[in-house]
């Protein structure tokens, strides 16, 4: 996105090689101006300029868009996560079934701090904790969140380093990356203000990969190809499974994205900022528990990997009964389908409480909607990935009995620490349109971890003094953007990174607004070493 080194930054717009891909790249241009500012860039982050034309704003452009290029290919993201195109129902219901008790014991005390919990920070072996040390620990994380610094503004003389970013910005998944491409942008040039990485101004481009693995693998090499650095910020659910072991093969780092696929923590290339999902699910689970709703339901979109991944980890492995709360039903569904009514009649009948359901947020207000017209209103959960703004506009998602939300990352509307406040400082001064979203605070957080990270690169950056400073990463919180995380080398299956066991959850408040579920608790699981169950 820009360079802010005393320089005038660019922002622009290129097709690759299909029409259907969205490249932003965020790069470096010649001139002199105000460190802090971002010219060129629109209040409208969903609008992009071009520098190269006349008459742009404070960059010599107009918006790409009006010019008939990139922006207004068909079939390009021009606002992020803009598209909803739907794809086929695909194949049909799973059987119901009766949960058998797999995995995981039952959550102690989950109605007072969430179920069992390290004593202190993310590296211990795990063991029961008393809500005290819960509630503690809780403190001592918002201490060390409070006292971290937040980079003052610096030069960023070196040479500049690519950064790579992948997501499905398009079809049925686009939704949940609503925010992403433009917090890529606003990250860009914020870090560029500060110094960039150790004196490296970033540039930065990002990739709609459709949902298709291939299309995904084939962008990556793209990138390889032009010496990307690092990719950051992956979110690609629908094709992570066959992304990570080719970037890994290519021995780049990647540096948050998908906290589904175990791959993350087992990878060496992998550097996951968030929890895996059995600590998303019973987090959220033991905060049903909490409530009194302890017979449960498992709806997994037919749709994405991930969705089969997640509901494995709900029942099979004992992700929900480690929070609480027993699996009574294991459907699936489809992203698509116009109504659940049916799936809501049947959950009805067997006494379900609380639903984990893996969708998207449209489809969670339309099955929260198709529940109230029998009469039935489940407490509907989530993971923290499936939030979109939406939610908050629809009546049946209000109350902190209605939905919840597992919150590993750092709360996108939180604004108390250091970090957190520079994260909506940001948006405010580069992008104030940009919603606060899932993937806008995870963009935020993937590049603090990056920022973090890069002091021993030198004036000719390699991947070897990155991957320094990552492995050096020891029971950090940058600032509260993360859950406590350690890197380290030769991360594989049989030995995969430490991680943190407990999340916070989200809720929607009567008045329509994002809020922590009453208390602001960390709600803790059980925590397991066998990356195959989790």
């Amino acid at each position: 996105m820009s360079q802010l080194s005393g320089r005038r930054p660019c922002v622009r717009l290129c097709a690759a090689v299909s029409a259907m891909v969205l490249v932003a790249t965020l790069g470096a241009c010649g001139g002199s101006g105000d460190a802090d500012r971002v010219a060129g860039i629109p209040p409208a982050a969903a609008a992009v300029v071009d520098p190269a034309a006349p008459g742009a704003p404070g960059a010599g452009g107009v918006p790409a868009a009006a010019k008939g290029n990139a922006a207004a290919v068909p079939g390009q993201v021009t606002a992020p996560g803009d598209a909803t195109a739907k794809v086929p129902a695909g194949a049909a219901k799973k059987p119901d079934k009766a949960s058998k008790a797999a995995g995981g014991a039952a959550a102690s005390g989950a109605g007072k701090a969430g179920g069992s919990a390290p004593a202190s920070g993310a590296g211990n072996a795990g063991g029961s904790a008393p809500a005290d040390g819960v509630t503690s620990q809780a403190k001592q994380l918002d201490a060390k969140a409070a006292a971290y610094t937040v980079p003052a503004a610096k030069a960023a003389p070196l040479s500049p380093v690519l950064i790579g970013n992948l997501g499905t910005y398009s079809g049925v998944g686009g939704i949940l990356n609503q925010g992403t491409q433009a917090s890529l942008r606003i990250w860009a040039a914020w870090v560029n203000a500060r110094g960039g990485l150790n004196g490296h101004p970033v540039k930065v481009e990002s990739y709609d990969d459709q949902g298709d693995p291939s299309t995904a693998v084939s962008f990556a090499k793209q990138l390889q190809s032009k010496g990307v650095f690092a990719f950051l910020w992956n979110y690609t659910l629908f094709t992570s499974a066959t992304l990570i072991p080719a970037i890994s093969k290519m021995g780049i780092p990647e540096i948050g994205g998908d906290d589904f696929d175990p791959a993350m923590w087992t990878t060496p290339y992998m550097f996951p900022q968030n929890a895996p999902v059995r600590t998303q699910v019973g987090a959220a689970s033991a905060y049903g528990a909490s409530l009194g709703k302890k017979v449960g339901a498992i709806w997994w979109c037919i749709e994405a990997s991930v969705c089969k991944r997640a509901q494995e980890t709900d029942d099979a492995n004992g992700a929900m009964e480690a929070g609480g709360v027993k699996p009574v039903l294991n459907v699936s569904v489809s992203l698509t389908q116009p109504s659940y009514l049916s799936q809501c009649s049947t959950a009805k009948a067997k006494g379900v409480q609380f639903i984990m359901a893996h969708l998207d947020g449209a489809s969670l207000i339309r099955a929260k909607r198709d529940c109230k017209q029998i009469g039935y209103n489940p407490l509907m959960c989530n993971v923290a990935g499936a939030v979109t703004p939406q939610i908050l506009t629809a009546e049946e998602t209000k109350g902190p009995e209605a939905m919840c939300f597992s919150v590993a990352p750092f709360a996108w509307w939180a604004s108390d620490t250091p970090m957190e406040k520079a994260f909506h400082d940001a948006i405010a001064k580069f992008a104030p349109e940009t919603p606060s979203t899932f993937g806008s605070s995870g963009v935020w957080a993937a590049g603090e971890i990056l920022r973090s990270s890069s002091t021993f690169l030198s004036a000719k950056p390699t991947r070897e003094e990155l991957l320094k400073g990552l492995y050096s990463v020891k029971d950090e919180t940058f600032g509260g953007l993360t859950l406590p995380l350690t890197y380290a080398p030769n991360a594989s299956l049989d030995k995969p990174l430490p991680y943190f066991n407990c999340a916070y959850v989200a809720v929607v408040s009567d008045q329509g607004q994002w809020s922590f579920a009453p208390g602001k608790k960390l709600y803790c699981v059980s925590r397991v070493t066998d990356f195959r169950k989790i």
